[in-house]
């Protein structure tokens, strides 16, 4: 009997220790709080711009620029460029196949030149009409799952944050991003860092230059 009435006693603690816990975790309005961490991703303190880390309510890819987004690339391309392999690649479109499929170049922008091969590009329902003989950058935060001399280059399988827009587009972003790390300000840390890596950005640059936008 007295082993009952003691386990009955430790069953009753954790049930008030259960609820005291609960009630902790609701809002005044008898709703739950939502936790700090990540409310955090899509908030910001007052006066802290949130392109600092990621565009607020961050998707998996990125069709076109916004001023939000463009925001974002100007302030962290470089680096992520200098510290990221294999997530910057270009893609030509050669011709159009059914089912919203496209015979593509696909070329990946290396430390000293550029990989090349060919591969059919598919995508999610909202992937935009693509143009044919036009190049477009595809370029992420993170690594991609990309693979040289792939046969298929499916868009649907990229991580958060990849940005795939027409090159001509972002020309103008890439060209400030690629001067304000060779001419880094006071104020900006600007080229920190100069490995391999890096050197992609200015190869990215050339095959601008050279007359690679169509």
């Amino acid at each position: 009997m007295q082993s009952i009435h003691q386990s009955f006693t430790v069953l009753l603690l954790s049930l008030v220790t259960f609820e005291s816990a609960l009630a902790n975790m609701c809002d005044p309005c008898g709703g739950y709080r939502q936790d700090e961490y990540d409310n955090s991703f899509f908030n910001t303190s007052p006066g802290q711009q949130f392109y600092t880390t990621t565009p607020s309510r961050t998707r998996r890819l990125y069709f076109e620029l916004t001023d939000e987004l463009e925001q974002w690339l100007l302030t962290n391309m470089a680096n992520s460029i200098c510290s990221t392999l294999d997530n910057l690649f270009l893609v030509r479109v050669n011709s159009t196949l059914p089912n919203r499929r496209y015979n593509t170049q696909v070329i990946r922008i290396d430390s000293n030149g550029y990989k090349r091969w060919n591969s059919i590009l598919s995508g999610p329902v909202n992937l935009p009409t693509l143009t044919r003989n036009q190049y477009y950058l595809l370029f992420g935060q993170s690594r991609l799952p990309i693979c040289a001399n792939s046969a298929n280059l499916n868009l649907n399988t990229m991580p958060t944050l990849t940005v795939f827009v027409p090159l001509q587009s972002a020309t103008y972003i890439i060209e400030q991003v690629y001067d304000e790390w060779q001419n880094p300000t006071t104020n900006d840390s600007g080229n920190t860092c100069n490995n391999a890596l890096c050197n992609r950005l200015e190869q990215l640059v050339k095959f601008i230059r050279n007359g690679g936008v169509i």
